[in-house]
């Protein structure tokens, strides 16, 4: 249970990685 809930916290922190990454691309171009 608790490592389920430890991936799952990585899975957001990727996604909002991405996010973060897919903005920052905005931007440049």
């Amino acid at each position: 249970m608790n490592f389920s809930i430890s991936t799952e916290i990585m899975m957001s922190h990727k996604k909002v990685e991405y996010i973060s990454l897919f903005s920052i691309q905005s931007e440049l171009f």
